[in-house]
């Protein structure tokens, strides 16, 4: 069996990580940075868009939105734009993505930084390339975001190359999002990766999770809108890392994470009942069953997402987890988890995709309308198996995620996953939101060639057509 070990660097060190088909372990247990990372020796691929003619979607899906404007630099790298964030304020779209035009052209015009950003401000419709951020290029990639209780955009990434995180705080307008100085997070000093957020929609205080690396999970809070961020409070520790946080109706905070990666075993979980002041023991809620991804260039990462029900519907309270694992059927599967009393119980894992394949499901993202319903959407390979084609689909329940409808195609063209010009080719994750009976979401797209950021909707009726 062959064994490949790769240099991969931590902060200011270099640590050997070595892998073969069924195990990938580390010299020591810190757990990889996350970080982009160029791939200088790489000459920009050469774009070879599928001209396939779109397919027919179903009605309830929306336009397939680019983002990013695919302007490139002037040698023609910086073709990358993948790992993507999304949030909705009324009209305005934020679309957010690691930007690779900030390696290797960040003073060309207008200027370019990893957390890269297009808005819109037509719901969707069109996309506008959003410039420079405030602090340029210190933000160093891994975009989330989320929208406030008063309708602000908060976008949060990593900073000064692993020294820190900054929340940046958006006030939408009829022209796009006027931005504010940075809220800077880098005390104490350490390394910094794997940040999300997430805005309780009931008080509007914000929760920032992130890894530290070689120490654990902590978490942040503000409840200023973002201006401040009170001291850290310690989620969990050990080798763990992509943690996802979310807000209860009742000051509850969870958080979920990816246990071990990249030499991930299962997910883990912790709860807080005073607002992120204080969490319980951290449990192992879920087991991973690696299985590799092809066209990605690196461990494939098995990153959690939670969410919590917080209607005021039947299913109010209720906590949902998704995540990709090999785990029961031996072949990649999208799965889900609930708990119907605040994290102390959990259903078994729900398999979400539909398909009879052998083809893998890979990257859920999920969120939960007005209605109360739950929409996943994941990367799907049916169509293909055993290729690097890939597609989106989309799956909702009606019933508090006892069962899911039949799956949805997203995409109207197919994707072709590929080496790139830096790493990660196609991001460790993607990301939604749901606004009304809308499901949204922003991922990573090839179909002209490249990685680039799109967007759609789907929006399901609350009662189907006879």
């Amino acid at each position: 069996m062959k064994v490949l070990c790769l240099a991969v660097r931590y902060g200011l060190f270099l640590t050997l990580i070595c892998f073969n088909s069924v195990l990938i372990f580390a010299d020591h247990e810190t757990p990889m940075s996350t970080v982009p990372t160029p791939n200088p020796n790489q000459p920009p691929p050469r774009s070879e868009p599928n001209n396939a003619p779109p397919a027919i979607l179903a009605p309830v899906v929306g336009p397939n939105v680019r983002c990013n404007d695919r302007v490139t630099c002037s040698d023609g790298r910086g073709i990358t734009q993948s790992e993507t964030a999304v949030a909705i304020s009324g009209n305005v779209v934020l679309c957010s993505y690691n930007d690779f035009r900030a390696l290797y052209c960040p003073s060309q015009s207008p200027g370019y930084q990893w957390v890269g950003w297009s808005y819109s401000v037509d719901g969707g419709e069109t996309f506008s390339d959003g410039g420079p951020l405030p602090g340029r290029t210190l933000h160093r990639g891994d975009p989330w975001a989320a929208t406030g209780a008063d309708g602000a955009i908060f976008l949060s990434g990593i900073w000064n190359d692993l020294r820190g995180l900054a929340v940046t705080r958006g006030t939408p307008t009829e022209k796009g999002i006027e931005w504010a100085q940075p809220t800077v997070i880098d005390s104490p000093p350490g390394t910094f990766d794997k940040e999300a957020i997430t805005v309780d929609p009931n008080t509007g205080d914000i929760y920032l999770s992130y890894t530290r690396l070689g120490v654990g999970i902590w978490l942040h809070r503000s409840t200023d809108g973002g201006q401040s961020f009170l001291p850290h409070t310690v989620v969990t520790t050990g080798g763990v890392q992509g943690s996802c946080p979310a807000a209860g109706p009742n000051g509850e905070v969870y958080v979920a994470w990816n246990i071990g990666w990249p030499g991930q075993t299962g997910i883990g979980f912790a709860k807080s009942a005073d607002q992120g002041a204080t969490f319980g023991p951290s449990r192992t809620i879920g087991q991973i069953c690696n299985f590799p991804i092809p066209g990605l260039d690196r461990p494939n990462p098995a990153f959690p997402q939670i969410t919590v029900d917080n209607t005021g519907g039947p299913n109010t309270g209720n906590i949902y987890v998704v995540w990709h694992t090999a785990c029961p059927r031996g072949n990649g599967d999208v799965v889900m988890i609930r708990s119907t009393d605040g994290g102390e119980t959990w259903s078994n894992p729900l398999v979400i995709n539909d398909d009879a394949t052998t083809a893998i499901q890979f990257y859920p993202t999920i969120s939960i309308d007005d209605l109360g319903r739950v929409n996943v959407f994941f990367y799907d390979r049916r169509e293909d198996p055993g290729t690097v084609m890939t597609n989106l689909f989309f799956a909702q329940s009606t019933d508090g995620a006892m069962s899911f409808n039949p799956n949805i195609k997203v995409t109207s063209v197919t994707s072709r996953w590929g080496v790139g010009e830096g790493s990660p080719n196609f991001g460790d994750y993607i990301n939604s939101t749901s606004v009304g009976t809308k499901a949204c979401v922003a991922w990573t797209d090839s179909r002209d060639g490249d990685p680039d950021a799109y967007f759609t909707c789907v929006d399901v009726p609350d009662e189907p057509p006879v």
